[in-house]
């Protein structure tokens, strides 16, 4: 399987951190005067995809700084972020040089439900002999009052269509792809604002034709919809919260039964820790149980709770990692599909058999047609078999077994 365009492509240097120019000199300013800085952290906060966790390691790499990353979501506790970071900001380097310590994703943490979390990283920060760079999303909720006043604030700003295009254009003379100002610019549009999903349907792209102009986009449009539930299934089994989880399906028009069914086909894929699956799964089947009042009463206040079940359900039963997957389209409705023509054809056949031998197409199923599959074992028995009940050849494909 090809590599990520997201792996393949991250940026390397300043230079690539396309219309971050201004967030990039205020941490940039504070690495190399650190010494002489009131505040000992910075908090980097914008969009996701826009950089941030990139500029911090760019930023250690020009400093020649060791980098130590940990993701705020798998450190929720006091106990777990003293126990990986409380070493970390006092310990000298191995490599006798600095360090510059990154705190990704700090806004999963909620102060009261992962039990001093903030206050830890609060108490870090202030006895940290090493800078310290925090990112998140989202910082303007009132739990995070103190961890705004503790640190020197730099925001990234949404890209702008342009910045996308620039990016797109440089990936595109990178890997070969013949592509046209305007188609460019029309892919970048589409993202709005989001470098990742312009660059993942670039890939898509690249994937059946090495052009990107306006009639190439034509069929990219046609999977907009496909691409969007992965999109959203991608948000639920990655979501850090339930909050993130619930909406992950809120901007995709699609039918919510659809949802359903491919989030059960994907589940088992990307869980595979056998006790998140289990969790996951009753979460799943809780939210069958309201779906199926839906259809029977017409109960439509139920959808928000079948809602809820599938989406952040499913997303709070992960403990561990989730496992990479491609995303399938749900089979269940191709298995119906094949079942319901199965049945079909023998009906079928059953209607042969009844008016030849005068009886009912019900003895014909029970009575007839399980002997005729061993008398077809004979080729002559078979030929004349076809010839005698007019059977095709589907139907003796069907009646040999």
């Amino acid at each position: 399987m090809a590599l990520s365009y997201l792996k393949t492509h991250e940026p390397h240097n300043p230079e690539d951190l396309v219309g971050q120019e201004t967030a990039w000199k205020a941490l940039d300013d504070f690495i190399a005067n650190f010494k002489t800085q009131k505040k000992r952290a910075i908090l980097a906060y914008g969009p996701p995809g826009c950089g941030k966790s990139a500029s911090a390691l760019i930023l250690a790499k020009k400093h020649n700084l060791e980098f130590v990353e940990v993701n705020a979501s798998d450190k929720r506790n006091a106990g777990s972020v003293e126990e990986f970071l409380g070493a970390a900001v006092k310990q000298s380097s191995l490599f006798f040089k600095g360090k510059l310590i990154l705190i990704d994703e700090v806004d999963s943490m909620s102060g009261k439900e992962d039990r001093g979390g903030l206050g830890a990283v609060q108490d870090i920060i202030d006895s940290s002999s090493f800078p310290i760079i925090l990112t998140a999303n989202d910082v303007w909720d009132t739990k995070f009052g103190k961890l705004r006043t503790a640190t020197k604030m730099v925001k990234f700003d949404e890209p702008k269509d342009e910045h996308v295009a620039k990016a797109l254009a440089r990936i595109c003379a990178k890997e070969s792809i013949l592509a046209t100002p305007d188609g460019i610019m029309e892919l970048a549009k589409r993202a709005k604002g989001d470098f990742r999903a312009a660059i993942n349907d670039l890939q898509s792209l690249a994937q059946t034709t090495k052009r990107l102009d306006i009639f190439s986009l034509v069929d990219l449009s046609a999977r907009d919809k496909e691409e969007s539930v992965m999109d959203g299934l991608a948000k639920v089994f990655t979501a850090k919260d339930a909050k993130r989880a619930s909406e992950a399906f809120l901007s995709v028009d699609m039918d919510p039964d659809e949802i359903f069914q491919w989030l059960v086909e994907n589940t088992p894929s990307v869980l595979t820790h056998p006790p998140d699956l289990a969790h996951a799964y009753d979460a799943l089947s809780r939210a069958d149980v309201y779906r199926g009042r839906i259809l029977r009463k017409q109960h439509w206040r139920f959808l928000v709770y079948k809602g809820a079940l599938e989406t952040a359900g499913v997303a709070t039963s992960r403990t561990k990692p989730p496992a990479f997957s491609q995303y399938k389209q749900p089979q269940r409705g191709l298995m119906i599909w094949r079942i319901g023509m199965k049945h079909q054809k023998r009906k079928e056949i059953a209607q042969k058999i009844a008016d030849q031998i005068h009886t009912s197409k019900k003895q014909a199923v029970q009575s007839v047609l399980p002997y005729l599959k061993h008398i077809c074992h004979n080729k002559s028995f078979a030929e004349l078999l076809a010839k005698e009940f007019d059977f095709g050849k589907d139907e003796m494909t069907y009646i040999s077994g």
